[in-house]
């Protein structure tokens, strides 16, 4: 179903094989245009390599499976939290990167391949504006 692959030492999961919807991904391309552009009003560097938040909802079983991978996938567990009174969890992961459009496009390509292996739905990610020095 998926191959993991060694880079820098760490075992990474890859999930190049999963598709992405292209409805999907021009949603996201278009969301993440609205926060890259409040970054920059906001005096954001994009180069500037930060804390990357993103957020994952979904029933028990794939939460817990997606928890379980999350290491692999290169990320770090934050939270969990749930059930909801639909019956959802939430997990926050976090990653280190910069928010140019290169990597913000690897990150789109990254969760959305999380969301549909893991059959979770991918709630989009934050970060704070990082000016850099003047």
């Amino acid at each position: 179903m998926f191959s993991i692959v060694a880079t820098l030492g760490i075992l990474l999961m890859d999930l190049d094989h999963v598709p992405i919807a292209a409805e999907r991904l021009a949603k996201e391309e278009a969301s993440d245009a609205q926060l890259v552009d409040a970054l920059k009003q906001a005096g954001d560097v994009a180069t500037v390599v930060r804390t990357i938040s993103a957020y994952f909802v979904g029933k028990d079983g794939p939460i817990k499976d997606l928890k379980g991978d999350v290491d692999a996938l290169g990320w770090r567990l934050v939270s969990v939290s749930g059930p909801e009174q639909d019956g959802s969890f939430y997990l926050w992961l976090e990653r280190e990167q910069s928010t140019s459009l290169e990597d913000l496009a690897r990150l789109r390509s990254d969760a959305l391949k999380i969301e549909a292996h893991y059959e979770v739905k991918y709630d989009g990610w934050e970060t704070s504006a990082e000016p850099g020095i003047n």
